[in-house]
């Protein structure tokens, strides 16, 4: 598996939270600014990982994964996602293990995230891409 992951995030402070915690990780970190072109970029560089923002420029992330053809009716597809949603006010905020499409390894982070954390899942899912994680069950 590749190390790309591709950042897409209209809010600047979260958009270079990512890309900065993510490239010290090791990764090669890919970016775009709306979701037109970040379905161009998976389509081209095939990243294992989209960091993904709820609402976009152009678009909403959940459109952007429509584009990509991500749906009920395709399950599985070859990357992960993290999609990055606005913090419900009075929630504990956080992550949600519910993935953002069906039967996909996926997290749900709220911003603002603590980078730290933002690391720590993209390490899970890609033990659970690889089918190292140890816990089989978590998605």
């Amino acid at each position: 598996m590749n190390r790309k992951i591709l950042v897409v995030e209209k809010e600047a402070k979260y958009f270079q939270q990512a890309v900065d915690v993510l490239s010290r990780d090791g990764h090669e970190v890919i970016t775009a600014e709306t979701g037109a072109e970040a379905v161009a970029r998976v389509l081209a560089e095939q990243p294992w990982l989209i960091v993904l923002g709820k609402e976009l420029p152009d678009m909403p992330g959940e459109q952007t994964l429509l584009n990509l053809g991500v749906g009920q009716d395709s399950p599985g597809r070859a990357f992960g996602v993290i999609m990055l949603v606005p913090r419900t006010q009075g929630d504990g905020g956080g992550l949600s293990y519910t993935p953002p499409y069906p039967d996909a390894p996926g997290f749900y982070l709220e911003t603002p995230f603590n980078p730290m954390e933002l690391k720590q899942i993209a390490r899970r899912l890609r033990m659970i891409m690889d089918g190292t994680y140890p816990d089989r069950t978590v998605r």
